[in-house]
């Protein structure tokens, strides 16, 4: 059975690049079914609703095995919904952002880079904390839980297992575990402990 796609075209450059995209899959002769479907301020602007993705866009998200989404316009006014991204990774809890940064010797033989970026993506300020304190000031919380910071963490050793992280350290690797610990206190610097913790764990 043929896997199943939803194309969110999105706004503004939005159906553009998604328009390059679909002619790439399509001359490599994708077997996978193609869907388009609507999300983004346009079509709310349009429709209305509680977010930028309307129900038979979500349902479609939730019956696919994939979702390929162009670029959104997400309004900064308040109470505006929050933007189709967030959205979508919260919904689905893909609080994983796995970023591979490579460089090739026939593209830039100056420079050796070869490493993978793990980025929490549903909390911090994700988490869409946010209220006016005056008229010229606004406060935004910065959501840290345990489990989030677990998660991301154990995703980020696991890789680095599943893709024998020690026979490449020899050469460039290396794990980083970057945050600003320095300026917080308390509770909000528990995911600075969480690192060393799983070393254990991922010996």
């Amino acid at each position: 059975m043929a896997k199943q796609s939803a194309i969110i075209r999105g706004d503004g450059t939005g159906p553009e690049l998604v328009d390059a995209m679909l002619h790439v899959l399509k001359s490599c002769n994708t077997q996978t079914e193609l869907i388009l479907c609507d999300a983004g301020s346009e079509q709310w602007e349009k429709h209305g609703g509680a977010t930028y993705i309307p129900d038979s866009t979500m349902k479609l998200l939730e019956e696919s095995d994939a979702c390929y989404k162009g670029p959104t316009t997400t309004i900064p006014r308040p109470n505006a919904p929050r933007s189709v991204a967030v959205t979508i990774r919260q919904k689905f809890e893909l609080y994983s952002n796995i970023r591979p940064i490579k460089t090739y010797d026939r593209l830039s033989p100056d420079k050796k880079l070869d490493f993978v970026c793990f980025r929490e993506a549903t909390e911090g300020l994700y988490a869409g904390i946010e209220f006016k304190i005056s008229d010229d000031a606004a406060i935004a919380i910065r959501k840290t839980t345990r489990k989030g910071c677990q998660r991301i963490v154990r995703s980020a050793f696991a890789w680095a297992r599943q893709h024998s992280f020690k026979k490449i350290q020899e050469k460039f690797w290396q794990m980083t575990v970057l945050d600003c610990f320095q300026e917080l206190t308390g509770k909000a610097k528990q995911g600075s402990r969480l690192p060393r913790r799983y070393t254990k764990s991922f010996p």
